[in-house]
Formats: structure tokens, C-alpha cells, sequence
């Protein structure tokens, strides 16, 4: 995996890039054998100067959620009356290659809808796995600010679709899905979500605790 994070425009625009190839290997008799391309591209504009969280420290993990390499405890909550708020566009795309053969499994392939196997929230209004294919693009427009100290208000559109390989993803067959909720971002504790979503085929009512402390690193894939 290569991730790229720099900050430009005076730390007005933060980028978090991140490709990423994996090659799954299984024994010919099983033609199961497939590469895998992830490449997600992560902009935040922050709207005031105070932020609520930059997002995963490269030194931390899962656990953790120390300010510093120096400073490994998490740090305290607060009650702050200062403003944070965040502008955040994000692009995705997974692609899968495979020879003589071989096809992606069912269970490897990516997801849209709900929750996926690694309970990244992708089309949230929709049921759990919805669109599942060997290639997907998906993205995500949200703005979330501060209301009031740790309890911060959220919208966010999200659009995707699947298919059978890169070259068939098509902008015209994209779904939508539209989410508000409020958030609680306090010290190290994991991050606290609360929404309603709604899009095509219905709407949904989330409660979630992110399973990583605050400024600590995503779990590993389940993939």
C-alpha cells in the first residue's frame, strides 16, 4: 500500500490518498485466484481552524490514540467552546483482475449498501450488501460541524455502483442514498454516530460506535 497525506493551501485543503494491490492466491483446481486495485482518494476542507480529528496517526493502532509517540495515553474529554467542522469529498474505486480461469468468489467481491463486511457504511439507506460485483466506484460528499462541545451535526450524500469489471462501471448507473445525524467526538473515546438515512428503496435509522479510538488506526480488512 502507498498513502500519500499532505496538507496544501496553508492546511486549508488536507488530502489522504491511499493505493492499494493485493494478490489472492488460491490452488488451480479452485480457479480462485484474482488481483485485487483499491485506490481512494479522501479530501477535507476544514471550516474553521480547530478540527475535530485529522483522522488515523501514522503511529497508532486500532488501540490507540495517543497525541504523540511521546505521549501514548489518550487524551482527556473536554468541553470546548471551540468551533470544528469539516468538508469532506471522497472518491473510491476497487477493481479486480483475474486470468485462465480464475473468477473472484462471491464472498471477496465488494459491496454497496448498508454496512460491509468491515462495517464501512457505503449507500446507507439502502439494505446491507445490496450491490455486490468484482468492480465498484463509490462517492461520498459530507459536511459535519460542532453544535455544542463533543456533539457535532452531520449530512452527507453518497452515490456508487458495481460491476462485473472496470471498464462496465457506468456514471449512468449510479444509486444515491442521503444521510443526517449527530455525532459525539470526546477525548479518545471511539467516535459515536446517530443518523437517518433515506434514498430509492427505503431508509434506515443507524446507531454506531466506531470500533477505533479516536486518532487511532482502522481495524485490518476482513477481505
Amino acid at each position: 500500500m502507498i498513502r500519500v497525506r499532505p496538507s496544501l493551501a496553508g492546511g486549508w485543503l488536507r488530502l489522504n490518498y491511499s493505493f492499494e494491490a493485493d494478490q489472492f492466491r488460491t490452488s488451480r483446481d479452485t480457479r480462485s485466484s484474482f488481483g485485487r486495485f483499491v485506490t481512494d482518494l479522501q479530501h477535507d476542507i476544514p471550516l474553521f481552524r480547530q478540527v475535530a480529528s485529522t483522522g488515523p496517526l501514522v503511529f497508532n493502532g486500532p488501540n490507540d490514540c495517543g497525541p504523540s509517540p511521546t505521549a501514548p495515553g489518550c487524551p482527556p474529554p473536554q468541553w470546548s467552546r471551540n468551533r470544528f467542522g469539516t468538508v469532506r469529498v471522497r472518491a473510491l474505486l476497487v477493481t479486480s483482475s483475474t486470468s485462465d480461469g480464475n473468477e473472484v468468489p462471491f464472498y471477496f467481491r465488494p459491496t454497496l449498501g448498508g454496512s460491509d463486511l468491515n462495517g464501512e457504511r457505503r449507500l446507507a439507506s439502502y439494505e446491507d450488501y445490496r450491490f455486490r460485483d468484482e468492480a465498484l466506484v463509490a462517492l461520498q460528499q459530507s459536511v459535519e460541524f460542532s453544535l455544542a462541545g463533543p456533539i457535532g451535526l452531520f449530512f452527507q450524500a453518497e452515490q456508487g455502483t458495481v460491476a462485473p469489471r472496470a471498464g462496465a462501471l457506468s456514471f449512468r448507473d449510479f444509486s444515491g442514498s442521503a444521510t443526517i445525524g449527530l455525532t459525539l467526538r470526546a477525548g479518545g473515546f471511539p467516535l459515536v454516530n446517530l443518523s437517518f438515512s433515506w434514498g430509492g428503496e427505503g431508509h434506515h435509522v443507524i446507531g454506531t460506535m466506531d470500533t477505533s479510538l479516536l486518532g487511532g488506526s482502522s481495524r485490518p480488512s476482513l477481505y
